[in-house]
């Protein structure tokens, strides 16, 4: 599944890091893998970066990343009301005949710079399943 989306990112360093800003975001999930990419603008300065990582679909996620700022490890969930009301009950959608209404997503997620402290951050947004 491909999940397009965009929000809001803060950072997580109150006083020693670069702010809040918004994100664009494209990310492919299969089965239990994963991959990424993102671009992060902050105040003044943007980050991009692509990932890769394991989890259960695009219920959990554990990304490891490189990124313009060096190595970023990710925790992401997003949640589609739809497409967990039809994995408890069994049901199957074709995903190419799903309504608007059926394809939006929240998306939260939250990074760990290795080599930067400053763009530790927390992000979370919406964006359409395909």
């Amino acid at each position: 599944k491909l999940l397009l989306s965009a929000g809001r990112v803060d950072s997580r360093r109150d006083d020693t890091g670069v702010g809040t800003g918004y994100f664009l975001d494209a990310n492919y999930t299969r089965s239990f893998l994963n991959l990424g990419i993102v671009h992060k603008d902050f105040d003044n300065e943007t980050v991009d970066t692509a990932f890769a990582g394991v989890g259960f679909s695009n219920l959990l996620q554990l990304q490891a990343g490189l990124s313009t700022e060096g190595t970023v490890y990710r925790i992401r969930h997003d949640l589609n009301l739809t497409y967990l009301a039809d994995f408890f009950t069994g049901t199957k959608r074709n995903r190419y005949n799903m309504s608007l209404g059926n394809r939006i997503t929240w998306t939260v997620a939250m990074e760990n710079y290795e080599d930067d402290e400053r763009f530790d951050n927390f992000s979370i947004g919406f964006g359409l399943l395909y």
